[in-house]
């Protein structure tokens, strides 16, 4: 009867306008399975080299943090090395004993660390007075070296010393009277006479020197003080700087620093563990070029036995995939027995005396009239017919509607409110009868009043 009252309206009415087509649009280079200039990774790259990765695994004394897209082709692990701290089992650049109790101490490495006096500038020799003259102690091969002074305390002719309680009676050193500076004999109280220091030169690259006192009153003498602080081009690479912060120290693969172009050293790793059963992981670099590393893959291929389920995998193509069976509650199911999604049927209940279970849904039994649920025309009274999707206004109607077809002019609606479309290609409104109503609360679950008439939401 539809049919036919649609082919009577174009026979008289003549035919619309064909619709309008989209125009194709070209696709960026982003997506097309391989790597573009500025691109990191190209999420057509399945796997391997140039695949997006979905997660970083830190390497030793650092964090990782994934930035950028894989919808952009921009997706990349940034590595930042962790700060000095104690007990976090890391010893990163930059760090030694005395700011991270994890770092270890290394005589040799040419870096004075904590408790190292010197490591590669140790003294040889030291300075003194005639009654207090320097030696070394310590030693240079456990980074101790020092100077310390040893004051004279016999009397000794000829030692060039008048030391503390000695006189002319028994030490040639001494004269009839007191100290006297500018005598040429080091006495007790002065620390040089007539052989004081003029100027004072550092021991070693890591030190200053200054002078002290005065030559005329025989207390002159050479003052040193260690260089602390990370500065380039002073020829001293103090302890706790590496070639990050101070250009005198120098980039060495086996100093147990990690150092600009190192990834690891003295700690290199010598296996790789998976963060997880979908990422394979790759031991790369060399120890010996302090450059071993783990490269982490993301497994993106839905294959059977191999421990992964990847994303976007299933029990149907995966059996590593496990089945979530669904609820009634997920399904929105009230009644009947739909499957579960995993080989099996749920028991989702029955309706009330008064309701049928159609399509899992509990629904008021049919008293056949305009607008009334339905499953078949047989549910339908005084000619109407049973609508679940109208193939002229392509709407759905909840747990079907008993209507009439309608058209302006033509088929007018005589019992309800006749609600269509002009889409279809007719210069005229078609449509279906619907219930009338005056409010939402007048029409079933599904439905509101829309132009005066019940309408599916």
């Amino acid at each position: 009867m539809k049919l036919l009252f649609l082919l009577f309206a174009l026979m008289f009415l003549g035919c619309g306008n064909d619709v309008a087509k989209k125009p194709n649009t070209p696709a960026g280079t982003c997506g097309n399975g391989r790597l573009d200039t500025n691109e990191t990774c190209d999420p057509g790259i399945s796997s391997g080299e140039g695949s997006c990765q979905v997660s970083c695994g830190a390497g030793s004394c650092e964090t990782a943090e994934l930035v950028g897209s894989a919808n952009e082709c921009n997706l990349r692990c940034v590595r930042t090395p962790q700060a000095c701290a104690d007990g976090d089992g890391c010893c990163p650049q930059g760090c030694d004993a005395s700011s991270d109790s994890d770092c270890t101490n290394t005589c040799g490495n040419g870096t004075v660390e904590t408790p190292e006096i010197c490591d590669g500038d140790c003294p040889t020799s030291c300075q003194g007075t005639a009654c207090a003259p320097g030696v070394v102690v310590g030693s240079a091969s456990t980074c101790d070296a020092r100077c310390e002074t040893e004051p004279i305390i016999l009397c000794d002719d000829g030692d060039g010393c008048c030391a503390a309680g000695c006189d002319a009676s028994n030490d040639s050193d001494c004269e009839m009277v007191g100290p006297s500076c500018g005598n040429g004999v080091v006495e007790a109280g002065e620390l040089c006479d007539g052989n004081c220091p003029t100027a004072c030169q550092p021991r070693n690259a890591c030190e200053t020197a200054s002078l002290q006192g005065s030559a005329a009153q025989c207390n002159a003498g050479c003052e040193y003080d260690p260089i602390s602080a990370c500065v380039g081009g002073d020829g001293c690479c103090p302890a706790g700087c590496t070639n990050a912060t101070d250009s005198d120290c120098s980039t060495t693969c086996g100093n147990n620093f990690i150092e600009p172009g190192e990834t690891c050293d003295g700690n290199c790793p010598t296996s790789c563990t998976a963060p997880n059963a979908c990422t394979r992981v790759t031991l790369t670099g060399d120890e010996e070029q302090c450059n071993v590393r783990c490269i982490e893959a993301q497994i993106t291929q839905c294959q059977n036995n191999d421990g992964c389920c990847a994303a976007g995998c299933t029990t149907a193509n995966d059996n590593d995939c496990a089945c979530q069976p669904s609820t009634c509650q997920q399904l929105g199911a009230e009644c009947g027995r739909p499957g579960n999604g995993c080989g099996q049927s749920l028991n989702c209940g029955q309706c009330a005396s008064n309701e049928t279970c159609s399509n899992f849904q509990c629904v008021p039994v049919s008293n056949g009239t305009l607008g009334a649920p339905c499953t078949g025309n047989e549910n339908c009274t005084g000619g109407l017919t049973c609508v679940t999707t109208d193939t002229v206004t392509m709407v759905t109607y909840p747990n079907g509607y008993c209507t009439t077809f309608c058209a302006a002019l033509i088929a007018p609606c005589t019992e309800g409110v006749c609600i269509g479309t002009t889409d279809a290609g007719l210069p005229l409104e078609v449509g279906n009868c619907h219930k009338p109503c005056t409010s939402s609360a007048q029409c079933r679950g599904g439905y509101s009043c829309v132009s005066g008439g019940c309408y599916p939401n």
